[in-house]
């Protein structure tokens, strides 16, 4: 892992998006009520697919549903907590 752009608590980052990932961790955390390494785990693998994108804006914002969406169902739901 790349510890340049890791946003695990307790880490601080230097790319421009990490302090919007960090926050999507916090809200997945809070409101999933999963837990926080778990949390990380799935918002860094969903962020790698999204590391050659020319335009990174958005990519907190997918990142999020993407997570969102896998953690819909509910094995991989079981898997996390």
């Amino acid at each position: 892992m790349d510890t340049e752009t890791d946003t695990a608590p307790g880490r601080t980052g230097t790319h421009p998006l990490d302090a919007q990932f960090h926050a999507v961790e916090r809200r997945l955390v809070r409101e999933l009520r999963l837990p926080a390494e778990k949390v990380h785990e799935l918002v860094a693998a969903e962020r790698a697919r999204f590391a050659d994108a020319r335009v990174q804006t958005f990519v907190p914002i997918l990142v999020e549903r993407a997570v969102r969406t896998h953690l819909s169902d509910p094995a991989a739901r079981r898997r996390c907590s």
